[in-house]
């Protein structure tokens, strides 16, 4: 299938604009995740390009056909786009077995034998690891199989779009882990065009070719997975994609060096490790597993300024710590296994800290109103 194409696309739900005049162009074979909190409007998005939404305003295209064009009156039901769609509840018929599930868009549409569909049917089933199992009914499966029964079903009728409505937000963390490797493996062999809408980072980090972020409607950020995790735009997609620690930018003034002063406290660093701090782009975030303190702090050049400790919480394989710099509240999180127990400092001690310049992330400045963005603790830059 050619490309997805989604112009000026606006929907409404009473006083709420659910989508905001959204333009996203996906291309043939793209694997795109929609990513953000719940009523961003990722689902809106995703069910307009299935049809189980009609856009107040905007044009959906599949390829060279017009789907949907609300000032010309255009809309083409969902069965007539050639699609697949796996759903969070995976909508399958509980007394009907799997192969008859997996046949059902087949048999749908008329135009294939009973030898046909069960080839179809065997070899989807083979894709997706089910295998002998086609006359199981799917009260009888466990949901990671019901999921794959619904994957095989998306893509039944060799069809070359497939979108996922956070179809793992059901499994348990074992199985998630298991059908997202499958998902991608799928998409890979079947040469697919897949959309998966999730609010879980880490699977949109795993899962794609480009992460599009989304809030309040609005396409806030998208690139590949490591360009928006490691350059957040602003505030908002840092603190979603884990960045515990994020400065507002009080004033500027680089030379020859930039110093980061933490009220009073200074990290002085070359001003070429923030190519894009500028009054533009006047904030910063860390994330607090790359915050280094004692027993973790190397001695590779990186400054180091002095903190105490406010809070300390052991969970298993880590350790999380509060520490105050210079008034300032630093979250930093230690893998146990890098150091020893003893190495660590305990509550209310004094301990060095690093923030390694490579790992900081420059933000650029909010389009929110700054009673609506994330809780952000001030900073003064000078050289």
């Amino acid at each position: 299938m050619p490309e997805v194409a989604l112009q000026g696309i606006v929907k409404e739900y009473g006083s709420v604009r659910a989508t905001d005049n959204v333009d996203l162009t996906i291309a043939d074979g793209e694997f795109v995740t929609l990513l953000g909190p719940s009523g961003c409007g990722k689902t809106t998005l995703l069910r307009s390009i299935a049809g189980l939404e009609r856009p107040d305003g905007g044009v959906v295209r599949l390829g060279d056909r017009v789907v949907a064009d609300a000032s010309r009156g255009i809309f083409v039901s969902p069965e007539k786009r050639h699609l697949g769609m796996v759903f969070q509840s995976y909508a399958l018929w509980p007394h009907l077995s799997v192969r008859s599930n997996i046949a059902y868009p087949l048999r749908a549409r008329r135009n294939m034998s009973r030898k046909q569909i069960d080839e179809r049917v065997t070899q989807l089933m083979e894709i997706v690891g089910l295998t002998g199992m086609h006359r199981r009914l799917i009260s009888e499966l466990s949901g990671g199989q019901q999921q794959r029964v619904a994957l095989a079903r998306a893509l039944a009728g060799g069809t070359e779009l497939v979108l996922y409505d956070e179809p793992l937000s059901n499994l348990d963390a074992g199985m998630r882990l298991t059908m997202r490797d499958e998902i991608r493996k799928v998409h890979d062999e079947m040469g697919t065009t897949s959309v998966f809408v999730t609010h879980d980072q880490e699977e949109a980090l795993a899962l794609s070719d480009r992460v599009v972020l989304m809030n309040k409607g609005k396409i806030v950020q998208s690139g590949t997975p490591h360009e928006v995790y490691a350059s957040p735009r602003n505030s908002f997609v840092a603190r979603f994609l884990g960045f515990e620690n994020i400065f507002d930018v009080e004033h500027i003034d680089a030379t020859d060096g930039t110093r980061l002063v933490l009220a009073g406290g200074a990290i002085t660093v070359p001003s070429a490790k923030y190519p894009r701090l500028t009054p533009e782009n006047n904030g910063l975030a860390i994330k607090s597993s790359h915050v280094r303190i004692a027993g973790a702090v190397r001695p590779d050049g990186e400054p180091v300024v002095r903190g105490r400790v406010r809070s300390r919480s052991y969970a298993g394989d880590r350790t999380h710590f509060i520490i105050e710099v210079n008034g300032v509240l630093v979250r930093a999180m230690v893998l146990n296994h890098l150091v020893q127990e003893n190495e660590l400092p305990a509550e209310d001690e004094l301990t060095d800290v690093q923030f390694p310049a490579h790992l900081i992330a420059p933000l650029a400045t909010d389009d929110a109103p700054a009673n609506q963005r994330p809780e952000t603790q001030t900073i003064r830059v000078a050289a």
